[in-house]
């Protein structure tokens, strides 16, 4: 058996064990067979109140054939714990997608030998469980592996992509953590940076173009423009000295040195451009985990509209782990008051995400801003609580199944529900992957520029993202739902079809016995 993820396949098995437990007892009182004596007080009451006195062996003898076949064709496929399960053979299908590759492969894994590489592995133990053995009857096994396998057939096929508001979580929750480096960014600001910056504001170039200007490109310390354009970091140096850069007196160092060899610099000032593309950018690249690296810009490097090259989406990196390491830079020529009245560049897609302009733009985005910040850690939160809620409720299902089959009398519409049921919770992780894609697809529509992504001091948080948070929120939680409740309801006109059949079948007997005695009766008048 088959689970959908690891949760579900260990409490899945634990709540197969109770179920078995469960059945046990019921067996033993003798409670299994109170249903049979309901069939025949039934049987009995209903023919004695509508038929004629001449006619109630004959409906109570076919009422109760048909009966009795339901009941002990229910109590025996859907009762009955009958295969066997062994925790070590059940499978754990894992969907996984890889950052910039839209197309979903589903990896198996088992419990068996190490284990599935988790904390569960020592905590679900069949010892540590108390010894169960789990046994599942035929139709309920029948019915969660066609669950199982409809939701990894569509779950397959739902397109990969990531989202830019979970890796801007991830981006905003990874500093500088080496305090050598942190320093050294810090006097790159203030040797290279702001003596580049005080520059553009006096002279403001035609060069500088309005592209640049909207995606803050003079407000962080690797700049294009400075780094291109002449007279900026090609010509300055820091006032100090840089570890790691010799010393070159008949070079950049010219006249630094008064030639005494006692107070000779055992570094040199190294000019802007060199240091920061020869030394300090690679020293920041490297301040963040290598795994978590190669995932974030293979990320990066699957929004092409807002990326174009491997160069770009480090510097997005870069510039994200400046802003989130308290080394404070200097806002973009665009003026923050402008940009928080409302006069800055938010596109909007069909009018959508737009909410005015001026006061009203400035205090609808703070309000949401603010709420936000709290909001999307929670949907993270979220995200990762849903298969854990799916598994608990098919564990309570599981677990509660025999009270379904007595307390419905073995009723083959209750299966037919309960089935339909269980297959919509098992479908429940294609709905959360389609939401999954829906979310980093409208992110990626309503994004502005690569400011909405590098977030901090640049650009603050549009009315977009927060109305995009709070209606997928939305679907992750109430589709589930509905999905459940449509699905619940067509199983339960499913068991009626098949219960008045069975119903029908029992009319049939009666009316074909009806018309007996009446051929009877005129076969006698006849006579």
């Amino acid at each position: 058996m088959s689970a959908g993820s690891y949760p579900e396949l260990f409490l899945q098995y634990f709540a197969w064990g109770m179920y078995n437990t469960l059945w046990d007892v019921f067996v033993n009182l003798g409670i299994v067979y109170i249903p049979f004596g309901f069939y025949l007080y039934e049987a009995y009451t209903s023919t004695k109140e509508k038929s004629s006195h001449k006619m109630n062996a004959s409906r109570v003898l076919a009422y109760l054939e048909m009966k009795l076949f339901i009941g002990i064709a229910v109590l025996t496929l859907a009762g009955v714990p009958t295969i066997n399960m062994n925790l070590t053979d059940m499978k754990y299908n894992k969907r996984v997608c890889t950052p910039g590759n839209p197309t979903a492969t589903m990896v198996q894994k088992s419990p068996s030998g190490s284990g599935t590489g988790t904390t569960l592995d020592g905590m679900f133990t069949t010892t540590n469980m108390g010894g169960v053995t789990a046994k599942i009857p035929v139709a309920w096994a029948a019915v969660f592996a066609v669950g199982q396998s409809i939701s990894d057939g569509v779950r397959i096929k739902v397109p990969c992509k990531t989202s830019m508001k979970e890796v801007g979580y991830i981006l905003s929750t990874n500093t500088i953590q080496d305090p050598a480096v942190r320093k050294e960014v810090g006097l790159f600001k203030k040797g290279c940076f702001e003596q580049a910056r005080a520059k553009l504001d006096a002279e403001t170039p035609t060069t500088y173009t309005s592209a640049m200007q909207k995606d803050g490109d003079a407000g962080w310390l690797g700049s294009k423009f400075f780094m291109s354009e002449s007279g900026y970091y090609d010509k300055m140096q820091p006032p100090a000295s840089i570890k790691g850069f010799a010393f070159d007196p008949n070079g950049r160092d010219k006249g630094w040195w008064n030639g005494d060899t006692g107070t000779k610099p055992q570094w040199g000032r190294p000019y802007c451009k060199d240091w920061y593309q020869n030394s300090l950018r690679a020293k920041i690249l490297n301040s963040i985990k290598p795994t978590m690296k190669t995932q974030l810009l293979s990320a990066f490097a699957s929004w092409d509209s807002l990326i174009h090259n491997t160069t770009e989406a480090k510097d997005v990196l870069i510039r994200s782990l400046i802003n989130k390491s308290d080394i404070n830079v200097i806002n973009s020529p665009e003026s923050k008051v402008e940009q928080l009245m409302g006069f800055g560049d938010y596109s909007t897609v069909d009018g959508f995400g737009s909410a005015g302009g001026g006061l009203a733009s400035f205090g609808a985005t703070i309000g949401a801003g603010l709420f936000n910040g709290a909001f999307y850690p929670t949907m993270i939160i979220l995200k990762k609580m849903l298969p854990l809620v799916q598994a608990l409720v098919l564990a309570g299902l599981i677990m509660f199944l025999p009270f379904l089959l007595i307390l419905s009398q073995y009723g083959i519409k209750e299966v037919f529900t309960m089935s339909a049921l269980i297959v919509s919770i098992k479908f429940w992780p294609v709905i959360w992957a389609v939401g999954g894609w829906m979310e980093a697809s409208l992110q990626e529509a309503f994004m502005p520029s690569l400011q909405g992504l590098i977030g901090g001091a640049e650009k603050i948080a549009s009315i977009n993202d927060n109305v995009l948070d709070y209606a997928i929120g939305a679907w992750y939680v109430m589709g589930p739902v509905v999905l459940s409740t449509v699905i619940t309801m067509a199983g339960y006109q499913v068991g009626s079809i098949v219960q008045t059949a069975a119903d029908g079948n029992n009319s049939g007997k009666g009316a074909g016995n009806e018309a007996g005695g009446m051929g009877k009766k005129l076969t006698s008048k006849v006579k």
